[in-house]
């Protein structure tokens, strides 16, 4: 381990390990015996389950590790506690071995390795040690004479990971990939800013939901790909492609390095991608327009048992029957099963299809966390076992756990095949009498590495790379495999493994790589790419061989190899590749996938100040075959152009003088997303002779007389405001015509608006667009025209009225009046009108309305509703009421079996069949509030004041999500932001509810 170095020592704790106690209601639980549970396994013809370990050999076993001999570390994680407690410092958690010397399938023999950490979440073994992650940080704890006693203290060999934010969504999940870098994943709640001790803040990598990966020898840690909720399972195929599943949203998603992936909410890290791409599979295994909590008692099973989703294993063993292998299975946490998962090839990417789930766990306690490929070809499920929710609010059950095996006929460890060759036979015969991968030879080590079980192939793997970085002497490290990987006469399967052994291992050439390459099998071409550059990674001249096949190849995984690999190429590299490969007409073939990573390689060019590497982007993207290249091009660098309008021009001379209707309307779409929430900008120079020529296609006529009215043409102003008075118009057109006037903010402005009060196709924009105007008479006139808006369209004329201390003091004065009724008003307005600063309005509004403070004693106001609100009086509710109310009072945000906003969490998937947690968050949401749902309180020039949360930014405009609609504001016309840390959701919501309307309300929520 010369590489690694010694930095702060882990934390000492006292010798006495804490003794283990269940917390909470757990207290008086007790789980199903293990002898029991295992009964209730149910397994395919042939197959049988077997109990490896339970308590108290296992307690809380979280993740898992397999070392050389076949032994299965464990992590066993105490800390972990109740919210609000988050994680309980008094206890410790530990990493212990189990290990089955009879064979008998049953753990005999258990060893403490270390029992002095805390936050663990993950362990992986190699390079002489243990690697652990325990949030805030990467661990190395060495042992390298391998007696399972640790040489010394760990080693931090990352820090910055987010260990206080959450407890249930950060890194975890270790794991060897086949290119010999160390992977892990990361969770959507928690934000990190990740890099090794000492490393300064701006130097650091920020880190969301995603996976990452660190590089054992060279110590480079970089995220692989973005997105997803809470990934928590990770394993490759075959081919060498990796997948990881996912709770809520999708539940599985294909590894592509550089790939951004739908979230669940909150801005990706980078805000220029623009669009995400969705999971691979092409299914949910629950329906969507229902609760994912009818999984508990069956009724989603048909689908595959709920949204959760922990582990990841692509079975490659060889006991199972052929039929599985190449299948992905995950636990399904909820539906108490495991899912299989069909891998089909679609394109450059893969389609995942649900297949028959087989194996399923009756065990109400059972919580699987994990399941893992042993090295019989048995797998190995990791059970927490506790009768909590995936987030555990009621106690947490420290005392049991179990471990899973699940077998086909006899298993038998290191078996081999009849076919083996004799090479393999030998080796394995030697692995037979030693018991330990490591004991092997090089040459007997690469001989598994080619052609045994995939579990004794990725051992093998590891240790190889291992002995690579070994010093320099008589015992010189040499992997004699090159000739496997050029031979086309072997197998696929041998050819791919040799490729990614000389990745791995470091010892791959870059002349072998560069004759891989123009191999006619489009897989070792790939191979060849990702090897090639992770070689070459300081050799930039040398990466120029791989891009002169870009422009021609054919086959979707070789041209996703190279685009993947677009932002690890050096500067000039990059965009000789990227320009090779725009031009490919097979990109056609999978267009978005390709789109979405052409654009992503290319984007961080568009951020600096170079200005060369920026013309060479609009010139790469003027010349790609993939029309979403440009059209992001050219909203890129329109939302610089008021600092950096040369970029525009160049994209606009370019486009007029090789002037193409196709790469016109791209270039139309991109500016107006640009110019989104602008009032006025500066016209390039270009802009005329372009504009010219395409307002001549009428599908972009609109959007280029829009675009004019942005850059100051008053001849479009004139021709958009008879549009918007036009009653023979098109009403969509005349809405748009009404928003791009009250954006533009002409002189004559309130008078239009004033000659459309009187049509109710407008009224809702009209009444809006007056709320710009300061001007109490603006408010009496929203006010006295509000009863003839629509329904639907009524809480953003609301909100336009709580944006001015004078529009809402007419508003409350009304309702005082008996003109309109208080229900108009949510704690949403009412909040809004108090973050107005104004004392006399806000009394006023406890007046009229009633106070929103949210209370101190939150306990005692829990016990008072769930006095109000026993079984048998939720059992009354009126379900349609509560679905209105619903609608009225919580949709604009959230989502309820399918209905509603995207505002804030789907409560589908929430904890809320139970009263006391739905209480608890309703009256006071503010407790505890992930970052991406913190109000941000706005005030304008105007003297109106916004709040919401910020949905995207960029240097000149700001966009804001209400509950009433999205905003794209200027920058320029905003005075102050403020982020508070209030949630979103304000206090306050029941009190402007009758006690039948909140038992109504609470009663369709809690419905299962």
């Amino acid at each position: 381990m010369r590489h690694l170095l010694l930095f702060l020592a882990s934390t000492v704790f006292a010798a006495d390990f804490p003794a283990p106690s269940n917390s909470g209601n757990d207290k008086d639980r007790t789980p199903t015996p293990a002898a029991e549970a295992l009964t209730m396994i149910k397994v395919p013809p042939g197959f049988r389950a077997q109990c490896f370990a339970s308590e108290p050999m296992v307690q809380n076993p979280i993740a898992s590790a397999w070392d050389a001999r076949g032994r299965l570390w464990v992590a066993e994680n105490y800390t972990y506690a109740e919210q609000p407690t988050n994680f309980d410092k008094t206890f410790r958690d530990r990493i212990i071995i189990l290990e089955d010397t009879d064979g008998d399938g049953v753990a005999d023999k258990r060893t403490v390795f270390a029992d002095d950490l805390q936050n663990l979440t993950s362990i992986e073994l190699g390079y002489g040690g243990v690697f652990v992650t325990a949030a805030p940080n990467l661990l190395f704890i060495p042992d390298r004479d391998a007696d399972d006693k640790p040489d010394g203290p760990a080693v931090i060999l990352l820090d910055g990971f987010d260990a206080w934010s959450v407890r249930h969504n950060f890194v975890n999940g270790l794991k060897w990939g086949p290119d010999g870098w160390l992977y892990g994943r990361h969770g959507i709640q928690a934000t990190s800013r990740v890099g090794a001790p000492g490393t300064p803040d701006l130097e650091r990598v920020t880190l969301n939901c995603g996976i990452w990966r660190f590089h054992p020898v060279r110590h480079t840690f970089e995220v692989v790909c973005w997105g997803g909720t809470n990934p928590w399972g990770l394993d490759w195929n075959a081919e060498g492609e990796g997948f990881f599943t996912n709770t809520v949203t999708g539940h599985l998603y294909h590894v592509i390095p550089g790939a951004h992936y739908e979230r669940m909410y909150g801005e990706d890290p980078n805000p220029h991608i623009y669009q995400l791409l969705p999971q691979t599979a092409d299914h949910y295994h629950y329906d969507r327009t229902k609760s994912w909590t009818d999984s508990r008692d069956g009724k989603a099973n048909d689908l595959g048992g709920g949204h959760a989703h922990t582990g990841c294993m692509i079975y490659q063993g060889d006991n199972w029957p052929a039929e599985y292998r190449g299948k992905l299975f995950t636990i399904n946490l909820h539906g108490h099963r495991l899912n299989c998962e069909r891998l089909e090839r679609n394109g450059a990417g893969y389609t995942a299809k649900h297949e028959p789930d087989v194996m399923f766990f009756g065990d109400p306690w059972f919580r699987g966390v994990d399941l893992t490929t042993g090295p019989d070809g048995s797998v190995f499920v990791l059970d927490w076992c506790d009768d909590g929710e995936c987030h555990e609010n009621d106690g947490v059950h420290r005392t049991s756990g179990r471990i899973w095996k699940i077998t086909y006929g006899e298993g038998k460890k290191n078996a081999v095949a009849e076919n083996a060759s004799p090479e393999l036979k030998a080796a394995m015969t030697a692995l037979s009498g030693k018991g330990d991968l490591s004991a092997l030879s090089d040459e007997q080590l690469v001989t598994v590495a080619m052609e045994a079980s995939e579990w004794q192939m990725r051992i093998a793997t590891r240790l190889l790379a291992e002995r690579a970085i070994r010093v320099p002497g008589p015992d010189d490290f040499s992997i004699p495999i090159e000739d496997i990987a050029l031979d086309e006469e072997q197998k696929l399967s041998k050819r791919l493994r040799a490729i990614r052994l000389l990745t791995a291992t470091g010892e791959g050439l870059l002349i072998t790589y560069s004759q891989l390459m123009n191999d006619k099998a489009g897989l070792v071409r790939a191979a060849a790419v990702n090897g090639f550059i992770d070689k070459a990674w300081q050799l930039s001249t040398t990466l120029r061989g791989i891009v002169p096949g870009a422009a021609q190849e054919k086959v979707g995984i070789v041209l996703l190899a190279a685009f993947s690999n677009l932002d690890r190429c050096p500067d000039d590299i990059r965009f000789e590749l990227a320009t090779a490969l725009a031009s490919n007409k097979w990109l056609r073939d999978d267009a978005p996938l390709f789109s979405h990573l052409c654009w992503g390689g290319l984007a961080p060019y568009l951020s600096g100040q170079d200005a060369k590497q920026a013309q060479q982007v609009v010139t790469v993207a003027y010349g790609c075959v993939l029309p979403l290249v440009l059209e992001y091009t050219a909203r890129r660098v329109t939302e610089d152009l008021a600092k950096l309008p040369d970029r525009l021009d160049g994209l606009l001379a370019l486009a007029t003088t090789t002037f193409d209707e196709g790469k016109a309307a791209s270039i139309t779409r991109g500016i107006s997303a640009g110019l989104r929430g602008v009032t006025k900008a500066k016209a390039p120079a270009s802009w005329g002779a372009f504009s010219a020529k395409a307002s001549a296609i009428p599908a972009l006529a609109d959007k280029i007389r829009t675009l004019n009215v942005i850059f100051g043409d008053g001849r479009a102003l004139d021709e958009i405001r008879a549009v918007a008075l036009d009653a023979k118009a098109d009403i969509a057109s005349r809405r748009q015509a009404v928003q791009t006037l009250v954006q533009s903010k002409p002189a004559d402005l309130r008078a239009t608006l004033e000659k459309l009060v009187g049509d109710n196709d407008l009224l809702a924009a009209t009444l809006q667009g007056l709320a710009s105007f300061d001007d109490p008479a603006a408010g009496a006139l929203i006010v006295s025209n509000f009863k003839r808006v629509r329904a639907d369209a009524r809480p953003g004329v609301i909100a336009a009225l709580c944006s001015r201390a004078a529009f809402a003091g007419q508003l409350l004065d009304a309702i005082a009046a008996g003109k309109l009724t208080t229900g108009e008003i949510t704690p949403y307005h009412a909040r809004q009108i108090a973050a107005l600063g104004d004392a006399a309005l806000t009394a006023k509004l406890g007046t009229v309305w009633g106070t929103i403070a949210s209370p101190a004693d939150l306990p005692k106001r829990i016990a008072e509703w769930r006095a109000k609100l026993p079984a048998e009086t939720l059992a009354k509710a009126d379900l349609a009421s509560g679905h209105t109310l619903f609608a009225q009072t919580c949709g604009a945000c959230h989502k309820l079996n399918g209905e509603g906003g995207d505002l804030a969490p789907d409560l589908t998937g929430g904890g809320r069949s139970d009263l006391g947690y739905l209480l608890e968050n309703i009256l006071a949401p503010s407790a505890v509030v992930p970052a991406g749902y913190r109000l941000n309180i706005i005030e304008l020039k105007d003297g109106r004041v916004l709040s919401g949360f910020i949905a995207g930014q960029n240097d000149t405009t700001l966009t804001l999500r209400t509950m009433t609609e999205t905003q794209t504001l200027e920058r320029a016309s905003i005075a102050k932001t403020t982020i508070s840390e209030q949630s979103l959701m304000p206090e306050g919501l029941l009190n402007a509810l009758t006690p039948d309307q909140v038992r109504d309300l609470l009663g369709y929520v809690m419905k299962k």
